[in-house]
């Protein structure tokens, strides 16, 4: 979702006015990520935000809205932008449809347009969403590690985190109200996978995709999962090319080595 372009100011500025809207919507901002000079990714969530994501399998993928400041062709243009919370809830299979969200947002920060699936998508289509044929559903995440328990799981995801493992960088932690499920919003600053290489590579209009990072590790239980990345990738580009996509064929494999690493802990 396009919240708006503005033409003067400074990034941080931007920013910091976004995270304004966003608590005016009634999301509390919970992680901030900043893409070297170009573009910030906020975080947030809210109560009613966590308590939808509560009542769905793996629930926890969409526990946050991501809305972003990104710096685009012209270094004096500013795009804000922010996950269309209904395509988020569709995609992730969640319980509602996270209009009320998605109303709150339009209000306070803005909806000049949709981008990114030019045909669109309805949601009974979206909850069944994969890239091609032989590509994985949104059932179909890959499982990073096992462990005794949920708190060893969580405890070990959160350790590898905040040790880099993996050349990866803890952004944010959400545990789901009454239920054992956590998500952690994950920086990867390196490999095949790396943040800016999917994003330089993908984003072939002039308006950029920069909401789609960053990425998760979900603890549901003793185990924690992350999507696998050709849904993920393909979730947020949908009319992305099959030749884009070759270009960055070794992304999939390189988010789930550098996620499985830090939710080990090695």
């Amino acid at each position: 979702m396009l919240a708006a372009v503005e033409t003067d100011g400074t990034l941080a500025g931007h920013a910091a006015a976004l995270r304004v809207k966003a608590e005016a919507a009634g999301l509390r901002v919970v992680g901030e990520y900043a893409l070297d000079e170009r573009a910030v990714v906020l975080l947030a969530t809210s109560d009613a935000l966590l308590a939808h994501a509560a009542q769905s399998e793996h629930g926890a993928f969409g526990a946050c809205v991501r809305l972003a400041v990104a710096r685009v062709a012209d270094p004096d243009e500013f795009q804000l932008s922010y996950t269309n919370p209904r395509w988020m809830a569709a995609v992730y299979r969640m319980a509602g449809d996270l209009g009320d969200v998605a109303q709150a947002l339009a209000t306070h920060v803005g909806a000049q347009r949709l981008f990114g699936c030019k045909a669109g998508l309805p949601a009974d289509k979206l909850r069944k969403y994969h890239y091609k044929l032989g590509m994985p559903y949104f059932t179909e995440p890959d499982k990073l590690a096992k462990f005794d328990s949920y708190n060893a799981a969580v405890e070990s995801v959160e350790a590898g985190l905040r040790a880099g493992k993996g050349d990866t960088r803890l952004v944010c932690r959400v545990d789901l109200p009454g239920k054992d499920e956590t998500l952690f919003a994950v920086a990867i600053l390196s490999s095949d996978g790396a943040d800016a290489k999917v994003l330089d590579t993908c984003n072939q209009d002039r308006l950029s995709h920069v909401a789609h990072l960053p990425y998760e590790i979900v603890v549901a239980g003793p185990a924690a999962y992350a999507l696998d990345g050709k849904f993920r990738i393909a979730q947020s580009w949908p009319d992305t090319t099959m030749g884009t996509f070759m270009k960055i064929a070794g992304a999939p494999g390189g988010i789930c080595k550098s996620l499985k690493a830090a939710a080990k802990n090695q």
